[in-house]
C-alpha cells in the first residue's frame, strides 16, 4: 500500500485570502494547510474566498484546511513541527491600528477571543514595529523544522521600513539559516499584479497599495 507524505503548510495571518489563492499557487490535495489569523473576521473572509474557489476544474487546492484564530507571538505548536511556513504581506501589515493611544497595548476584540496584552517592544528601538515583527519570525523559526522553510512574500505597501528591512538582513546573515531571494517567483507574482491593475473591477486597495516590485524570501532552516 503506498503512504502518502503529508506536507504541513501554517500561514500566518492568512485571513481574508490564503496565499495560495491570492497568488494562484497550486498545493497539493494532501498538503495540510493551517491558516492562522489574529482577526476572527479575516478568517470568516478566508473561508469565503476558498469556499468561492475550491471546486474550479484544475485547480489544486488542499483538502484539508484548518483555520485558527490566534495570536501569533505566541503559536500553539510544537517545535519543529511545521514544514513550511507563510507570511504574506504581515511583515509589512500596519499593525498600528491595534494599539492604545501610549502605544502599550494591543487590544483585538473578536467575539470569540479577545487579544488584550502589551506590545512587544522595547522603548530604546527607533522603529516600535520591530520587536512585534521580530516576535513572530522567531515563533515561526520554532515550529519550523530542519529543511523546513520560511516564506516571505511582500508586495504591499510596506508600513515600518526600518524594522522590515532589519528583520530581512537578519535572516540573510544567520548562520542557521540558508537565505534566498526566489526573483522567479517575485516576477511572476509583479506580472500578476499588473494584470490586475489593468483590470477595472479589481479592488481599489489592491490598485493604490501594490509596490512597483514584489520579493519573495525563502529561508531554509539547517
Amino acid at each position: 500500500m503506498m503512504v502518502v507524505s503529508m506536507k504541513t503548510i501554517l500561514e500566518i495571518g492568512g485571513g481574508l485570502t490564503p496565499y495560495f489563492i491570492l497568488y494562484d499557487i497550486p498545493l497539493a490535495p494532501e498538503t495540510d494547510y493551517i491558516c492562522l489569523d489574529v482577526f476572527e473576521k479575516n478568517l470568516d473572509t478566508a473561508k469565503r474566498a476558498y469556499e468561492a474557489v475550491k471546486d474550479t476544474p484544475g485547480a489544486l487546492y488542499p483538502r484539508r484546511i484548518t483555520y485558527m484564530l490566534k495570536d501569533a507571538i505566541e503559536l500553539p505548536f510544537p517545535d519543529a513541527s511545521v514544514d513550511e511556513v507563510v507570511l504574506s504581506n504581515v511583515l509589512s501589515a500596519p499593525i498600528h491600528w491595534n494599539w492604545n493611544k501610549d502605544a502599550t497595548r494591543i487590544r483585538i476584540a473578536n467575539p470569540s477571543l479577545v487579544v488584550d496584552r502589551p506590545l512587544v517592544q522595547d522603548t530604546r528601538e527607533v522603529d516600535p514595529f520591530y520587536r512585534e515583527r521580530k516576535r513572530v519570525i522567531d515563533e515561526a523559526l520554532r515550529v519550523l523544522r530542519p529543511g523546513g522553510t520560511l516564506s516571505i512574500y511582500t508586495d504591499l505597501v510596506i508600513y515600518g521600513l526600518e524594522s522590515y528591512f532589519r528583520i530581512i538582513d537578519e535572516l540573510a546573515r544567520d548562520s542557521r539559516l540558508v537565505f534566498t531571494q526566489d526573483r522567479a517567483e517575485a516576477d511572476r507574482i509583479d506580472e500578476q499584479n499588473r494584470k490586475k491593475l489593468l483590470d477595472r473591477t479589481s479592488n481599489p486597495y489592491f490598485r493604490a497599495e501594490v509596490l512597483p516590485r514584489a520579493t519573495v524570501v525563502r529561508v531554509v532552516k539547517r
